[in-house]
């Protein structure tokens, strides 16, 4: 599969997904999976020919649609703390972490051009502790009460994509159940 910052071809993409286990497709698709959809947002990860990656990027990025809110039915009601439903899907949850099915993801991605155009996951939320030092905080303790390393993915945005990785190499170096959390880069 070619590199993620190119993105694979339509094609490519549904031969993928013709690949996934069918029980896991009709699961997936329960949640809600759409794989026409998901190859239609895949085509908008790979330029035209002769297309800039700025113009691709605006291109992307511009709404063609108009914009509403979701409707009733698209909305899942959340269950009431300490609830016998919201204890049960905490239990389906802490399974499915113990089981390595689940992953934390960071999106620390944009210029923050509204925040002076600082990089946001090291911007200090309390005195010595930056979003990402609170995010991989979070990461180690999830990863201590299912007693396994859960896998954490730092999404950045090329420029500052330097010092997190930076900070994300440092924190990988901890230890968390004996072992430390993988990190990537961009995707």
């Amino acid at each position: 599969m070619p590199p993620a910052s190119h993105g694979p071809s339509p094609s490519e993409l549904a031969s993928e997904l013709a690949t996934i286990d069918p029980a896991l497709r009709e699961r997936l698709a329960r949640s809600g999976l759409n794989p026409s959809r998901l190859i239609e947002l895949a085509r908008t990860l790979v330029a035209s020919p002769g297309e800039s990656p700025e113009a691709r990027r605006d291109r992307r990025n511009r709404l063609t649609e108009d914009v509403r809110p979701p409707a009733r039915d698209e909305l899942l009601e959340v269950p009431q703390r300490g609830s016998p439903d919201a204890a049960r899907l905490g239990a389906l949850g802490n399974e499915a972490l113990q089981r390595g099915e689940l992953a934390f993801a960071v999106l620390a991605g944009g210029m923050a051009t509204r925040m002076g155009g600082v990089v946001k996951a090291l911007v200090d939320v309390f005195p010595g502790q930056t979003f990402l030092d609170l995010r991989l905080a979070e990461n180690r303790a999830a990863s201590d009460r299912a007693g396994r390393a859960i896998p954490l993915w730092l999404m950045t945005s090329t420029p500052p994509r330097g010092r997190s990785s930076k900070r994300s190499a440092r924190a990988r170096r901890r230890p968390t159940c004996g072992r430390s959390p993988r990190t990537s880069g961009s995707v």
